[in-house]
């Protein structure tokens, strides 16, 4: 791929180049602050470090590891020594995937042409390190950006709306009267079919950054101190289903409660659409149950923006949406 010009942009000193962690890292968090920082309100600022992953990984060891690998962590655009535009670039744990964030440019500066520009000059970068796909995610309503990423070959995959809410704001939902199945705590023998499940109701790509793992849901003891030593707590409820026939039971819904010390908690809810109406309501119960022990931090929840029944559910339930956020993959292997 060739770098499309940038014609509107034309002095010499001006134009894209990799990013410099050594000396730009301050002009771009106010430039993410400027241009995102106003939608978080007065955790802004917090939330722009969280957006600029390269803020939270030690820079002597992130420029070891560049050193090394050859890896450009992302592109700004500087105009006669001002940065007016960013865009990060990512590497990911499933291989051959790169991840876009933090695309943005100057008020001033928009409409030249510049994000197109860094959206090409990441990709000539990915593809010549072998990459076979890039991910990104844009705010639902931020129709400029999804349609400069469908023009560039991006698909969409979905749109996830991230409600937030603090266990102390926590309502219980109402039962319905026809429940069915038999609800329980996770099993250490249902790691696998939760995995399952998990990744029948939702795209697996749809789990920002990252699908989950093949053993997200393993309990155990050694999991248990893996997640002390970590900070880490989990807890998860799943409702089976007893087949009359056979007598196999079948896990039709599942919710779980991650968290880590210093960082939001976390929920995670799937269950079959064909029993959704009767499941929903007591998993749900069963976590909010749980979650309204802990009366301190926030509670965060990605769900597909899709599910009318979860919607209805989870503002019933006194969550608010935070966020809307599309999905977009572009395959890079099938493109060349």
């Amino acid at each position: 791929m060739v770098a499309a010009p940038v014609t509107a942009v034309g002095r010499s000193t001006s134009g894209p180049r990799p990013i410099n962690l050594s000396r730009d890292t301050r002009q771009v968090l106010e430039l993410l602050d400027l241009s995102f920082g106003r939608m978080y309100g007065s955790q802004g600022r917090r939330v722009i470090y969280d957006r600029l992953s390269l803020s939270q990984v030690n820079p002597l060891t992130l420029r070891l590891s560049m050193m090394t690998s050859g890896f450009v962590p992302g592109f700004v655009w500087e105009e006669n020594g001002r940065i007016v535009g960013n865009l990060t670039l990512l590497g990911s744990e499933v291989f051959g995937r790169y991840l876009i964030a933090n695309v943005a440019v100057h008020p001033d500066y928009r409409r030249r042409g510049i994000a197109r520009a860094l959206l090409h000059e990441a990709l000539d970068h990915i593809i010549g390190r072998g990459g076979q796909t890039v991910m990104l995610q844009v705010e639902s309503d931020n129709d400029p950006a999804i349609t400069l990423y469908l023009t560039s070959g991006f698909q969409i995959l979905g749109t996830m709306n991230r409600w937030q809410t603090s266990p102390s704001n926590l309502r219980y939902v109402p039962i319905h009267a026809n429940s069915v199945g038999h609800l329980r705590a996770l099993g250490r023998q249902d790691w696998r079919a939760a995995y399952h499940l998990d990744r029948a109701i939702v795209h697996p790509d749809l789990n920002w950054p990252t699908p989950p793992s093949p053993d997200f849901y393993k309990t155990g003891l050694w999991r248990s101190m893996v997640d002390f030593l970590n900070g880490r707590k989990s807890a998860a409820w799943v409702l089976e289903m007893r087949s009359s026939a056979n007598g196999e039971r079948n896990l039709i819904g599942l919710v779980s409660i991650n968290s880590e010390w210093g960082r939001p908690i976390w929920l995670r809810m799937r269950v079959d659409p064909a029993w959704q109406e009767e499941v929903e309501p007591p998993l749900l119960n069963s976590a909010i149950k749980h979650l309204k022990r802990n009366r301190s931090g926030t509670i965060r929840m990605n769900h597909p923006a899709d599910d009318q029944l979860s919607n209805q559910l989870l503002s019933s339930a006194n969550f608010r949406i935070q966020r809307s956020l599309t999905i977009m993959t572009l395959d890079l292997v099938k493109k060349g």
